[in-house]
């Protein structure tokens, strides 16, 4: 009776195992922060800026693949806030650049999700930050975010809504 009980346990374990490597495993796609290596979930500590947060430990993260107006700037406090807003009160995942897990400055390169969101996607779609790629990181959404900068452009939105007028 006890082999049988053992043996069936094994049998589930290895199902379990089994479904959370297909679903978990590492296989190099930046789809869904679960499929890294290198992710951490944690809290914000304090919001610094459209693509620049503090987490809970005092890191500062700065947003792969993007570049939000900088503090003077026409939409910086725009920007701000609409990033606030994304992430303030929720449980962030960070998918760290594994090529380069920080930037000269020290702050951690990531991805940044709240739920299933990718809130670098967000905030070029909604117009608040313009697509920055430096290789290695970002480079796999390269196009995406180039694809929804240009729909952010034709809509005008957020800091494409500025009109360049000339006397």
């Amino acid at each position: 009776m006890r082999k049988v009980i053992l043996l069936n346990l094994v049998i589930v374990v290895s199902i379990i195992i089994s479904i959370l490597y297909t679903y978990l495993g590492d296989d190099n796609s930046q789809a869904a922060p679960y499929n890294s290596q290198n992710y951490l979930e944690t809290d914000v500590y304090k919001v610094i800026d459209g693509d620049t947060i503090e987490i809970k430990n005092h890191s500062r993260v700065r947003y792969i693949g993007i570049n939000a107006p900088e503090i003077g700037q026409a939409f910086y406090e725009e920007a701000k806030d609409r990033n606030r807003k994304l992430i303030e009160g929720k449980k962030i995942k960070l998918v760290v650049c594994k090529s380069e897990p920080q930037d000269k400055h020290g702050r951690i390169l990531a991805w940044v999700y709240t739920g299933n969101s990718l809130v670098n996607a967000v905030l070029v779609k909604e117009g608040y930050a313009k697509v920055f790629i430096i290789s290695p990181c970002g480079i796999e959404k390269k196009e995406e975010f180039e694809r929804y900068e240009r729909d952010a452009i034709k809509g005008k939105i957020g800091i494409w809504s500025l009109n360049k007028r000339s006397s």
